[in-house]
């Protein structure tokens, strides 16, 4: 496992089997998640795998209000390391507001070499962003005790790992392109196969409804929940190995 810093963003890179022909994993995780969320998924596979930390979620311990990254530059800055330091051909893997994220990528770093899109759960609608729309209606000030209480009780004695007004700033920006209609028009312009994967437990997205013209296919997954990328994790594989 390697850790990047690369124009404001982090990034874990996994490494897989040396000289295996299979496309490397580019990564976006969740809500309250980490890029180290992938681990288990990559380990498994054997596979070279990318992973990006979403602005306001750190891999190491860092002072409250550190490396706060705007959307539209995060997008920027995995754009230029997809173009500038990832010369193979890749899928791209994105787990809830992960999903989202894959969904705004800039088109000039998938050209050529971006194979697949796998969506799992990412809100496509304004109806379906409830977390991000919470987060985002609250005072920051409001947001930051409830995150920081949240911390003392879920993580307990592990390094902090978010910044509550990275969070609250991204919730923000996110809320804005879903409500706007761009992630929906961004994720129906993909040239690439896409699936989107959705788990049988989970609430189904209403965003599914707009994908019947796209080139999308839909993939349900028996008694999964949201968190599905961990708890069927042969069916993520087998979705990755096509």
């Amino acid at each position: 496992m390697e850790r990047i810093e690369y124009k404001g963003i982090q990034i874990i890179r996994y490494s897989g089997i040396k000289g295996a022909a299979e496309p490397t994993l580019v990564c976006f995780h969740g809500l309250f998640e980490g890029a180290d969320y992938f681990e288990p998924l990559s380990k498994a596979l054997k596979r070279n795998t990318i992973s990006f930390s979403l602005p306001g979620h750190f891999l190491v311990d860092q002072s409250e209000g550190s490396n706060i990254i705007g959307l539209d530059q995060f997008l920027l800055s995995v754009g230029s390391f997809l173009l500038e330091q990832l010369s193979e051909s890749f899928i791209i893997l994105g787990h809830s507001l992960g999903g989202v994220i894959g969904s705004l990528l800039p088109t000039s770093c998938l050209r050529e070499r971006a194979l697949h899109f796998i969506n799992v759960e990412g809100n496509l609608v304004a109806s379906d962003c409830v977390l991000s729309r919470a987060i985002s209606e609250q005072r920051v000030e409001e947001f930051t005790k409830k995150l920081q209480d949240r911390e003392q009780g879920v993580l307990n004695a592990s390094p902090r790992r978010f910044s509550a007004p990275g969070i609250h700033q991204l919730c923000r920006e996110i809320v804005v392109r879903v409500d706007s209609g761009q992630v929906l028009a961004a994720y129906r312009a993909y040239s690439i196969p896409t699936t989107y994967v959705v788990g049988s437990k989970s609430a189904n997205p209403l965003g599914l409804k707009t994908l019947g013209s796209t080139n999308a296919k839909v993939r349900h997954i028996d008694n999964a929940g949201h968190d599905l990328i961990q708890t069927h994790r042969t069916v993520i594989e087998q979705l990755l190995r096509g």
